[in-house]
């Protein structure tokens, strides 16, 4: 272990921080902190890596493993305000921040982009007691997701627990909004959470009043819902230009990020990776159908479709497709009819109502239907509530997030699947339940709603 410094290291006035690996991510929060003006120490176990930041900035720099309790006291984390922990490895980082936080009282970040860790990040924060966990891939893959969700937007930014979106886009030549002040805007256009918050106009920035014209090549940003804000690029002739399919080249863990969230929106996404182990897909990719009315045999088409990706033997993916509907027997029928071209041997038709006690012992229990002895909720993936039914869809898949998140709580490290809840018009307090339990599962199973 060795201590290096830059010898005409002023004292500052900003907080005293503790940086924890001198990687790119590393480097580029030095160069920022330092130029903000705070205290800083480095920390990483290559030596000329450590004299080459302190050589570069005004930092300190000590030689060693940052989760050691030796190495962490010689670069004073006791008596600093906060550490950040940026290293090639997540348990590493994880690991610093709760060897700092016995040490002291300061605020501890960690990288983490492994994404068993990443579903688990509100956990993690909670229990370690982590300020923030940060992701640069999976924030990546999130930016990459909106521009490819809404290519006609210049620029789209999530707030509000990315529950209300700030979109900017060019007013195009003879649109309705043309000439028009913004209170004269027909509120059947605009919708109750709806707002107009800026327009940009030759150079200049306005914060538009009521009786604000627009005009054309206006830039304007507006905040909306999600669902709302690509009703309201519709509602004024802005074609959203949204992508159907994608191809990702390269397996990285942005790409898994990405197609994760491109799925999750109705997107067909496929991968083309050149290194065949990195790009198989190892595990059984296992999905519930809950409904099989039209949107039902649509989803199931989707899922289907879903499975292709390539195995270890260079074949189908290993899947496995559980549809329930109390009309089975007949819906089974004219779907077989209408697609005879599919292989059903991995697909599972259940007659049975969702929410009776039949449908809970199914997904609680071991079952003799299917190749595995693990009940579903053990396996499961991706879970479609599509009954026809707003308000009974919303409370049924409420009801499956409820039951992963106990059975969580117990230590039972279930997967965390998307439970993925079709609504067309439910009411405003169902639609305020979704968003209220979506806050409360964070970090356990991802609740969405489509339609």
């Amino acid at each position: 272990m060795a201590i290096l410094s830059n010898p005409i290291i002023q004292r500052k006035k900003g907080l005293n921080i503790v940086v924890v690996g001198c990687g790119k991510v590393g480097s580029a929060l030095i160069r920022q902190l330092d130029r903000e003006g705070h205290d800083i120490t480095v920390i990483d176990q290559n030596a000329s890596r450590v004299a080459e930041i302190t050589n570069m900035f005004d930092v300190m720099g000590v030689v060693g493993n940052g989760a050691s309790y030796s190495v962490q006291m010689e670069a004073s984390v006791a008596s600093c305000d906060l550490i950040i922990a940026v290293t090639a490895s997540d348990e590493l980082n994880l690991l610093c921040c709760t060897v700092a936080k016995k040490l002291s009282n300061c605020a501890a970040i960690a990288r983490v982009r492994t994404p068993d860790y990443s579903m688990e990040s509100e956990y993690l924060k909670e229990k370690l007691g982590l300020a923030m966990i940060i992701n640069p891939e999976l924030l990546a893959a999130e930016e990459m997701a909106r521009i490819l969700y809404m290519p006609t937007a210049l620029e789209v930014n999530m707030f509000a627990d990315e529950h209300v979106e700030l979109v900017k886009f060019k007013i195009p030549e003879d649109n309705i909004l043309v000439d028009k002040a913004i209170r004269d805007i027909n509120p059947g256009i605009t919708g109750e959470d709806t707002l107009i918050c800026v327009v940009e106009r030759e150079g200049e920035v306005f914060i538009p009043y009521g009786d604000f014209v627009l005009r054309k090549n206006d830039i304007i940003s507006f905040g909306a819902t999600k669902k709302n804000a690509v009703a309201f690029l519709n509602k004024v002739g802005v074609n959203t230009r949204q992508v159907s399919d994608t191809m990702i080249i390269g397996g990285s863990t942005a790409a898994y990020y990405l197609a994760g969230l491109l799925l999750s929106k109705g997107i067909n996404v496929k991968i083309i990776e050149i290194d065949r182990d990195k790009g198989c897909v190892k595990s059984t990719f296992t999905a519930m159908l809950l409904g099989f009315g039209q949107t039902g045999q649509e989803a199931l088409d989707f899922l289907y479709s879903f499975g292709a990706f390539v195995g270890e033997d260079h074949s189908r993916s290993p899947y496995e497709l559980y549809v329930y509907d109390d009309h089975m027997p007949d819906r089974e029928g004219e779907y077989r009819a209408a697609r005879p071209g599919m292989d059903y041997s991995k697909i599972y038709f259940q007659n049975t109502t969702v929410g009776a006690s039949a449908f809970w012992d199914q997904f609680t229990q071991v079952q003799n239907c299917g190749p595995h002895k693990t009940a579903l909720k053990e396996r499961v993936n991706y879970i479609i509530v599509s009954m026809g039914n707003d308000e009974l869809n919303i409370r049924t898949g409420i009801e499956l997030c409820e039951w992963i998140c106990c059975k969580r709580a117990t230590g039972k490290a279930y997967n965390r699947p998307l439970v993925a809840v079709h609504v067309r018009n439910a009411s405003d307090a169902f639609i305020q339940q979704v968003i209220f339990h979506q806050k409360k599962f964070n970090g356990l199973v991802r609740l969405e709603i489509f339609g």
